[in-house]
């Protein structure tokens, strides 16, 4: 089944959880480093006990901090990869492309745009990494489609008129699906995201599962209608 990307569901949660990913990884690194390296992970450690996560402020600048340690070495052999030792150079490159996806966002911020081929070649990696994380996520979220577990409802303080639609895993994966790969503005993606899930259980199931053998994406409004 082949899609096409892009993503707006619940931006803000996402970006708490890959923070929290990236500060597990660098903690869970941390029991073989000594000296100046341990103290930056006890430093990191104490930050993240002290988080509040609905601190924009401090949750922006840890994020930043966190960025950039971790881009530090790869930030460096994109500089040797544009040195003039084309022999560190070439090593450098080589070591790049065994990085996977890591290096995409060094590469992409230090575009060597005065030599056109280095700039296609580097492009040509940032591109393949892309391609790479985006089978990845799609695969993961086709497998959610299969999913009806529903969803503990968000805690919503004081009176509500009305509550929020139950949703489940499948119905999230669907409108991320969505969002990563319609060719549809934010305006279009909002209105048939409000009529999915207008829809009941069994008329979502059939939308799922109309998408899952199609692979294509319709307006909701118009199939409504029809």
């Amino acid at each position: 089944m082949k899609f096409v990307i892009r993503g707006h569901l619940r931006p803000r949660l996402i970006e708490i959880a890959a923070i929290f990913a990236v500060l597990a990884c660098l903690l869970q690194c941390s029991d073989k480093d000594t000296g100046g390296e341990n103290e930056v992970f006890k430093g990191i450690a104490a930050s993240v006990k002290e988080l509040n996560p609905e601190n924009e402020q401090q949750l922006e600048d840890l994020a930043r901090i966190v960025r950039e340690r971790s881009y530090k070495d790869v930030r460096k052999l994109v500089e040797i990869m544009h040195g003039e030792d084309k022999d560190a150079a070439n090593k450098a490159a080589a070591l790049l492309q065994e990085l996977n996806d890591i290096p995409a966002g060094p590469m992409l911020e230090t575009l060597d745009t005065e030599d056109p081929e280095m700039m296609v070649w580097e492009l040509q990696q940032v591109v393949t990494r892309h391609a790479h994380i985006r089978s990845r996520i799609v695969a993961t979220l086709e497998e959610m489609l299969k999913d009806k577990t529903v969803l503990t409802p968000p805690f919503l303080p004081g009176e509500v008129e009305e509550m929020p639609v139950e949703r489940r895993v499948c119905d999230e994966a669907y409108l991320m699906l969505r969002s990563l790969m319609a060719l549809e503005d934010a305006d279009t993606r909002l209105v048939n995201s409000d009529i999915f899930l207008d829809m009941s259980d069994e008329k979502r199931d059939e939308e799922i599962e109309r998408v899952r053998k199609s692979g294509e994406w319709v307006a909701l409004r118009q199939s409504e209608d029809d």
